[in-house]
C-alpha cells in the first residue's frame, strides 16, 4: 500500500522507537477487517478497545506516576472520541481531566501527531466495501493454509 505522506516520523522514549504512522495506519486496517470479519457489532468492538486502553492504562500507573503521558507515547489510539471518554473515566477531579487533556494536546502539537476516528470510518463502510474486506481476508486465509 503506497501513501501520499510527507515521510515516516519516529519517537524516542527510553530506548525505544515508537512509527506512530505506520502503526495507526496498521491498526485501523485490523480494526477494519475484524469488524468486518468477527460479525461483532461496533458498540461491542468499541468497548473491547475502551476496557483495553483503560487496562493498559492503569498497567502503567502502577509503575510511574506520569502514566498518561506514557500511555500516549506507547499506546497507538485510533479513535480521540474514545480517547476522551478513557480520560472522562479515568480522572477523579476536573483538575486531573484538564491536566490531561493539556498534556494530550502538547503532546500531538510537539510530535505532529494526529488521531483519527476509526469507529466512524468503520460506520460509513458500504456493504460492498465490507464484502471485499471478506473476500481479501478469505483469500489471504485460504493461502496462509496452503503454504
Amino acid at each position: 500500500m503506497i501513501l501520499d505522506v510527507e515521510e515516516e516520523e519516529f519517537y524516542r522514549s527510553d530506548y525505544i522507537k515508537y512509527n506512530t504512522l505506520q502503526l495507526s495506519i496498521i491498526r485501523k486496517r485490523n480494526f477494519k477487517r475484524y469488524y468486518c470479519t468477527s460479525g461483532i457489532s461496533l458498540e461491542e468492538l468499541k468497548e473491547k478497545e475502551l476496557s483495553q486502553m483503560i487496562k493498559y492504562y492503569y498497567n502503567i500507573k502502577k509503575v510511574t506516576r506520569k502514566a498518561f503521558i506514557m500511555f500516549i507515547k506507547s499506546y497507538v489510539v485510533v479513535d480521540e472520541n474514545l480517547l476522551m471518554k478513557m480520560i472522562d473515566m479515568t480522572s477523579d477531579t476536573r483538575q486531573q481531566k484538564y491536566k490531561k487533556i493539556v498534556m494530550l494536546r502538547r503532546f500531538k502539537e510537539e510530535n505532529s501527531l494526529v488521531i483519527g476516528n476509526v469507529f466512524n470510518e468503520i460506520d460509513r463502510l458500504s456493504e460492498r466495501e465490507i464484502r471485499r474486506i471478506r473476500e481479501m481476508e478469505d483469500y489471504n486465509q485460504k493461502i496462509r493454509n496452503e503454504i
